[in-house]
């Protein structure tokens, strides 16, 4: 068995550009958002292959699709699952309802339950919280950056069987 830690890409495609989440074994290393001023999918698209050519994962985690996502979201997904491919990057995806499903057994059934969720699984995001979203507000900005996680935890349980933390 080798002490070197998996690296692992989450990308989360949102109205406003990308934002992932990269982890070194079970711990987020990096995590961020690059947006984008217009939805240019061409842009996102670069974005995408940039974050890919600079951490070099050894596994790439997208959404799956089948979700209620534009047309364009797909495009841009596709085009990551195929550049990862190419570099011979195994990728994994995951839809709405697996994730749903995990944080269901940690009593979160919505998006602010599932953020106390990540937060308490990933200390290092706790700065970037979302607040509370009321009905008439729109989706924080770095919603995006806990739906990245999410697909991480997913992966990381569906696959490496890691256990999400409950908050007390």
């Amino acid at each position: 068995m080798t002490n070197q830690k998996s690296a692992t890409l989450a990308l989360y495609i949102t109205r406003r550009g990308v934002s992932f989440v990269f982890l070194l074994g079970t711990t987020p290393h990096d995590w961020g958002t690059k947006t984008v001023r217009k939805r240019d999918t061409a842009k996102i698209r670069k974005i995408t292959r940039t974050l890919i050519e600079q951490y070099k994962p050894d596994t790439l985690v997208t959404e799956q699709k089948g979700a209620p996502r534009a047309k364009w979201v797909w495009s841009v997904c596709r085009s990551a699952i195929q550049f990862a491919t190419r570099h011979s990057i195994p990728t994994h995806r995951y839809a709405r309802k697996d994730i749903q499903q995990l944080f269901k057994a940690a009593n979160a059934s919505n998006k602010h339950q599932m953020n106390h969720v990540i937060m308490a699984t990933f200390p290092a995001l706790k700065p970037r919280m979302p607040r509370k979203r009321l009905v008439w507000h729109t989706e924080s900005y770095a919603q995006g950056l806990f739906d990245a996680a999410s697909l991480a935890l997913v992966y990381l349980h569906t696959e490496h069987g890691h256990t999400i933390k409950i908050e007390s």
